[in-house]
């Protein structure tokens, strides 16, 4: 299979063809159809993880962003089976700790990352470890494009919003830095009946944006707008006939990469 691999630190990935995978007990290889380019991706690439011990072996093929199909299925999978259209999470998880069986995967005990510390999407083939936990299904209606942003900044940002913010219909949000996770977030927050705005410094981050404000929006002026750039309402839900304001308000920090 073709693959680009990071061999040397802050130096071009390398383009090289390696064997194909075959999938061990418990895994599955998935042919890949999509793959995102993610920050944490370039700060791999630029040794950034080594204060946290996250020091990958190299040659490294990075990606955890992806969306396919499975081709082959190792021993001991039986909820996934070859063609069925499958994204990932980016962290690979046992399924069998404390914390995988409270619904905290993101914090197992025997951790593994797609792309860190094994190979991952950026190739034609890609082998996902304990399968029948860590695949997810893809319905019909989104495709390989739209699943490989699911696993990484959508997930991020759902649970920035619904665990740690725990928004409710008719809150106002407040979403600081509309990068991938930020407008992950913005979507998210908007789909869940918030009254979101979204606050960026970029010009070119807002364009979009500006063109769907309310009637009645304001821009902030003066003090204001020199500390904190432009303030932008996303569409969304408001509150209204049958989806009365609640009180509160809820903040998603994000990046702006």
């Amino acid at each position: 299979m073709k693959a680009a691999r990071l061999v040397e630190r802050r130096k071009p990935l390398e383009m090289t063809n390696l064997p194909d995978p075959v999938p061990g007990g418990g895994q599955v290889v998935i042919e890949v159809e999509a793959e995102g380019i993610c920050r944490t991706d370039w700060n791999v690439w630029n040794g950034d993880w080594d204060w946290v011990g996250l020091v990958p072996a190299l040659p490294l093929v990075m990606g955890h962003e992806l969306g396919g199909t499975v081709v082959a299925v190792g021993p001991g999978v039986s909820a996934v089976r070859v063609g069925d259209r499958v994204t990932t999470p980016f962290h690979e998880s046992c399924g069998r700790c404390g914390y995988c069986r409270t619904r905290r995967s993101n914090l197992c005990d025997a951790m593994e990352f797609l792309g860190l510390t094994h190979d991952g999407g950026y190739a034609q083939f890609a082998t996902i470890r304990n399968a029948d936990f860590n695949c997810i299904t893809l319905p019909d209606s989104i495709d390989a494009l739209s699943a490989a942003a699911i696993g990484c900044r959508y997930m991020t940002a759902f649970h920035a919003v619904t665990r740690q913010g725990r928004l409710a219909v008719g809150q106002w949000v407040a979403v600081h830095g509309a990068g991938g996770v930020g407008l992950s977030a913005v979507q998210i927050a908007a789909a869940l009946g918030g009254r979101v705005i979204a606050v960026d410094l970029a010009d070119g981050h807002q364009g979009p944006h500006r063109r769907r404000r309310r009637p009645g929006h304001r821009r902030p002026r003066g003090r204001l707008a020199g500390r904190v750039g432009r303030a932008v309402p996303a569409q969304g839900r408001s509150a209204g006939p049958g989806r009365p304001d609640q009180p509160g308000r809820a903040r998603v920090r994000a990046d702006t990469a």
